[in-house]
């Protein structure tokens, strides 16, 4: 069989725990825990099957935690941050990106205003931006 059934019950406890706080704040964080989480996992899995990577739960939990420092990071446009940081701080209100071509050389810049939004949409529209971006310039 190549894939896995999802047990209900598990679709439901992650669905509770994303939505269980009512701060806004708490519960972008706990999106964001989730996501780093499901993303890290699923990278480690295809390491596994395409690249022989044993699995290592240790290597894989800290993984997670430099991705998930990563997204906060990214929440604020400092040098340095941490989680305490990412709480107290307001959230960022825009997408920035760089297109470059196979050199690395720049070739766009972009920002936009979108709004506060969560950080997974925010992705998905600087995708969107700098897709559209690069099809208008053929």
């Amino acid at each position: 069989m190549g894939g896995a059934l999802w047990n209900v019950q598990l679709v439901l406890f992650f669905q509770r725990w994303l939505h269980s706080f009512p701060s806004k704040r708490l519960q972008l964080v706990r999106s964001m825990v989730f996501f780093a989480t499901i993303w890290s996992i699923w990278l480690w899995r295809n390491s596994m099957v395409y690249n022989g990577k044993i699995f290592d739960i240790i290597q894989l939990f800290e993984t997670i935690k430099l991705r998930l420092g990563w997204w906060c990071k990214a929440q604020r446009p400092t040098v340095a941050t941490s989680l305490d940081d990412f709480f107290l701080a307001p959230p960022n209100k825009s997408i920035h990106g760089i297109l470059r071509n196979h050199l690395g050389s720049s070739l766009v810049i972009f920002s936009k205003a979108i709004g506060v939004v969560d950080p997974v949409l925010a992705e998905t529209i600087a995708i969107k931006e700098a897709l559209k971006i690069f099809y208008a310039s053929k």
